[in-house]
């Protein structure tokens, strides 16, 4: 009796066990889309489930975009080249929620539900859509936090890949270390708006979570310094890249080869710029716009990738445990490899070259420093580490400060959700427990139950029997 009890203890154990990790864990739903609207819808949907970001619908205004599948409780929606200035979620019987972030990748909860309605005022361009079940969301699913009002590191990038290719090594390892990082792209990519939904991949994977700030410049390609200034204009550049300093007040900024690596034009004039902008960030009768929106501010150290003055070189190859055993290097290889567009081009992920990714020197500091230590951030306290709800590295979440303007500190999941009806997600939702774990539960106890029950009529037989 004793050991039939011990093993079906243990097999109910199990179960739970089972239960409790599937129903903790989102999974991703099969979906069918839909244009409701007065006038017939006669494109194709096929692009929000296509895996490519070249491809996408519209959704006019007056239009509604149904997101049909079974117990939605995440909507996964990237829109192609800007987020509409507000638009509306409905879920069944529950009241509209206006969204304004801005984010191009944006990821909400909503109440389990059949049905998921998107619309908006203005015209939404949407390339990809994603629906998960409750539970804790796969780390490739972006929830992007505000643009850092504080940081460690500041890295000013010319295009979406180069923060990857140059500085994407340095990154990782830095988030890995609990550090705060924030990207500044000057490009719009008009021409190929789809790279920007490739940079926030490229973001993601890098363990960036903090949301970049875009440019609006145009890319013009050049193969020099003085070309690359009659193209672009100067001194929006310059205001663009101080104000960038001032918004984020970072302890460092990092930014690119005097000669542009490769000799790349527009490089050598951002690195020019945010040379300059370090400089002018701290005087408020420089653009004194951004002074009185931000305050002035002066980084504490400045590195330029490949310089030659108190070079550093980084070891990216050493594997880290907040990395889960990868590398800052292979970290950055996966970044670039979401850069699909560009994979077409003799570039790569490096420690070799003008394209090393290892090498830097300290242009400027203004606090005493190991100028041979191989930590940008030696001599220098970073901003008090804590808890970053969407970081993409494990042990990081537990390290990384999310500074003023930044949503709030999210609540864990509940424990034992597997056996409540209404539980928390990842996000501090109260969702409903997947119906499946609700029965299997309901299910578990009614065998023990009836154990219990047929245990005791034996129990009791075998005493008649004496």
């Amino acid at each position: 009796m004793k050991k039939s009890l011990v093993l079906f203890l243990s097999i109910l154990a199990s179960l739970l066990f089972v239960i409790s990790a599937s129903a903790d864990q989102a999974q991703r739903l099969d979906a069918v889309f839909a244009i409701e609207s007065d006038v017939k819808y006669t494109g194709s949907l096929s692009p929000l489930a296509d895996n490519k970001y070249t491809s996408f619908i519209t959704v006019e205004p007056g239009s509604k975009l149904l997101i049909k599948a079974d117990s939605t409780a995440w909507v996964y929606v990237k829109f192609h080249a800007s987020a509409p200035a507000s638009f509306s979620v409905q879920a069944e019987d529950e009241s509209i929620s206006k969204r304004s972030n801005g984010f191009l990748h944006d990821t909400f909860a909503v109440p389990a539900s059949k049905v998921v309605t998107l619309f908006s005022d203005e015209p939404m361009q949407i390339t990809e859509i994603e629906v998960y079940s409750a539970g804790t969301l796969p780390k490739n699913v972006q929830r992007w936090e505000n643009t850092l009002s504080k940081c460690d590191i500041l890295i000013t990038s010319t295009h979406s890949d180069d923060d990857t290719l140059f500085f994407g090594a340095l990154a990782a390892e830095q988030i890995a270390y609990g550090r705060m990082v924030q990207t500044v792209f000057v490009c719009n990519h008009s021409n190929e708006l789809y790279r920007l939904n490739e940079l926030l991949d490229g973001q993601w994977t890098l363990g960036i979570t903090s949301y970049p700030i875009f440019g609006e410049f145009e890319d013009f390609y050049s193969m020099s310094l003085a070309k690359a200034q009659e193209q672009f204009d100067t001194d929006a550049l310059s205001d663009f890249l101080v104000a960038a300093i001032r918004r984020t007040r970072p302890k460092v900024v990092i930014t690119h080869d005097v000669n542009g690596e490769y000799g790349h034009g527009a490089h050598r004039l951002v690195s020019l710029l945010t040379r300059k902008a370090v400089e002018m960030s701290n005087d408020a009768s420089y653009f004194p716009k951004s002074a009185e929106r931000f305050g002035t501010h002066e980084p504490q150290k400045t590195y330029i990738h490949l310089y030659k003055e108190n070079p550093i070189k980084l070891d990216v190859r050493k594997k880290l445990d907040s990395l889960g055993g990868a590398t800052p290097f292979s970290v950055a290889q996966q970044a670039y490899a979401c850069h699909k567009s560009q994979q077409k081009w003799d570039f790569a992920v490096t420690t070799t070259g003008t394209d090393d990714c290892t090498r830097f020197g300290l242009y400027k500091t203004t606090v005493e420093c190991d100028l041979k230590s191989k930590d940008v951030l030696n001599g220098i306290t970073p901003y008090i580490p804590s808890v970053s709800s969407t970081s993409t590295m494990p042990n990081a979440q537990t390290m990384r400060q999310k500074s003023e303007d930044t949503t709030p500190g999210h609540k864990t999941g509940d424990k034992y959700e597997a056996l409540a009806f209404f539980a928390h997600d990842s996000n501090g939702n109260i969702t409903k427990a997947p119906k499946s774990s609700v029965v299997a539960c309901f299910c578990i106890l009614i065998l023990l139950a009836l154990f219990i029950f047929i245990a005791s009529v034996i129990k009791i037989t075998n005493q008649r029997k004496r």
